[in-house]
């Protein structure tokens, strides 16, 4: 499949400004609250001056509002283009030989999965029709782990998740960190670099977002909750000591 490189690049643009842009407008909407509200003037009274305050403070979110859906658009539109483009790319081509390898690549990583390796070792060095296979047939095989729980069950439904949504997006995240290395492509293993690292860049730029938007809607937003939950996203995206082993 054509990988349109321009597209994946500026979606990785978007989500790589994607906290500071968040950082930036939260921070620029609260001090733009503040002024309202601490804005004086000689020629009112007190009621007046508070409705005045109020008029501005109005004024900035809805000013402010144009701004915040932009933000959003852009990091949502990055987010799913990428998404979509990775997900089109790494499916199996429509091809009764491609198919077979692909089940024969699968049934041999699965071998390896039930006799208790974890799909990072698996992937470690997987070639790129086996990272196709583990893309296309992985998330039924981490569901089914979610009915009988217990051994190496348990131990993979530990290691992938709570969830089986949770179980399929760790196994394509690390489809893709392996396609972002081997996919004899140069586009698409920049497509899986870039999409790999979506999820943890929109997660790292969230609560951001979210503190804007509560400016808008209620006028203040927990600037400390915000910076606190940013950081420990930004540290669960760091690889951990087995992945980069």
């Amino acid at each position: 499949m054509t990988v349109y490189i321009s597209t994946v690049r500026g979606a990785r643009e978007r989500l790589t400004n994607a906290h500071t842009n968040a950082s930036t407008f939260a921070h620029g909407m609260r001090e733009a609250l503040t002024k309202a509200a601490s804005h004086t003037d000689p020629h009112l009274n007190d009621e007046g001056l508070a409705a005045k305050r109020r008029e501005l403070a109005q004024a900035f979110r809805d000013a402010g509002r144009v701004d915040f859906e932009k933000l959003s658009e852009d990091i949502q539109w990055a987010q799913k283009s990428l998404a979509d483009a990775a997900r089109e790319n790494v499916a199996i081509a429509d091809d009764p030989a491609a198919l077979i390898r692909a089940e024969q690549r699968w049934r041999q990583a699965e071998q390896r999965l039930d006799a208790g390796q974890d799909i990072v070792t698996v992937l470690r060095d997987a070639d790129e029709t086996t990272a196709r296979a583990i893309a296309e047939y992985g998330p039924a095989w981490a569901s089914a782990k979610f009915t009988h729980p217990q051994g190496i069950d348990a131990a993979v439904r530990a290691w992938l998740g709570e969830t089986p949504a949770e179980a399929t997006s760790s196994i394509v995240r690390a489809v893709y960190r392996r396609l972002a290395d081997v996919a004899s492509d140069p586009n698409a293993r920049e497509l899986y670099s870039a999409a790999e690292a979506a999820e943890q860049q929109v997660a790292v730029a969230q609560p951001w977002i979210d503190a804007g938007q509560r400016l808008l809607e209620q006028g203040s937003a927990d600037f400390l909750g915000a910076s606190i939950a940013s950081a420990i996203a930004a540290q669960a995206s760091t690889p951990s000591a087995q992945e980069a082993a």
